[in-house]
């Protein structure tokens, strides 16, 4: 007997757990059961907790194979998205244990998705060929997000990070004296943290540095006078693929 690409969970025994919730064998020989690439509640496979049983009789003379199982996965298009962004989820139950695919289970199964840092839309409420599919909107809370699938008693998530889009904080120009040293520190907000350039020509005599966290710093004796434009933002803010 072959059982396969089925759905075989939330089962219970009324003799007890031992005797398989979701799978009894016996007197199965000689051809014996092959019950692979099934889906039994859980990622952990028949046993594992969440998943229904699967037991061979005492005595049976035939076998029971049930591994690989199949498992719950998610994705995501981007990984990386802006406030108020968006991004596809797929939630994907065609993958065995053993990494095989092509598999499945019925259609109809329940799915159900969830958010941090953000909003699902659009979602689908039952598998088709394994799959379904749900929009995963941000909030504007920059950090790390995640969507989440949920079949049976399996729940997997893929994290996405929410990024701010930069800012600068600290004035928008300075002033340097002729013959006298100077400094002057750009600051900004970001996630992940803006890296800042420079554009335009420096007075002789001052220099630029990008401090790698957000700030640079102009510092120097001016030997020149008149009014330079030199910062430029880094853009390294998501954007969504």
């Amino acid at each position: 007997m072959t059982i396969s690409n089925s759905r075989i969970s939330g089962n219970t025994n009324a003799d007890g757990a031992a005797n398989g919730t979701g799978l009894w064998a016996a007197n199965t020989e000689p051809s014996g059961v092959t019950a692979t690439d099934n889906w039994w509640g859980c990622n952990g496979g028949p046993g594992a907790s969440g998943c229904d049983t699967a037991v061979e009789a005492s005595g049976n003379n035939g076998f029971l194979t049930t591994n690989p199982w199949l498992v719950l996965s998610i994705s995501a298009g981007s990984t990386q998205i802006d406030e108020n962004g968006s991004t596809g989820l797929i939630a994907d139950l065609n993958t065995n244990s053993s990494g095989g695919t092509g598999f499945s289970v019925p259609n109809g199964t329940p799915v159900s998705f969830g958010a941090t840092l953000g909003t699902i839309s659009g979602a689908s409420t039952t598998l088709t060929s394994g799959v379904g599919t749900a929009t995963f909107n941000a909030g504007n809370t920059p950090g790390d997000g995640s969507g989440t699938a949920t079949v049976d008693n399996q729940e997997v998530s893929v994290t996405i990070v929410i990024g701010e889009p930069p800012a600068i904080t600290s004035a928008s120009s300075t002033t340097f004296t002729v013959g006298a040293f100077g400094t002057f520190t750009v600051t900004t907000t970001g996630s992940p943290t803006p890296s800042i350039s420079q554009s335009g020509t420096l007075p002789n005599g001052v220099s630029f540095h990008d401090n790698g966290n957000g700030t640079a710093t102009l510092s120097g004796t001016p030997t020149q006078s008149g009014t330079f434009n030199t910062i430029t933002f880094g853009s390294m803010y998501f954007t969504q693929c």
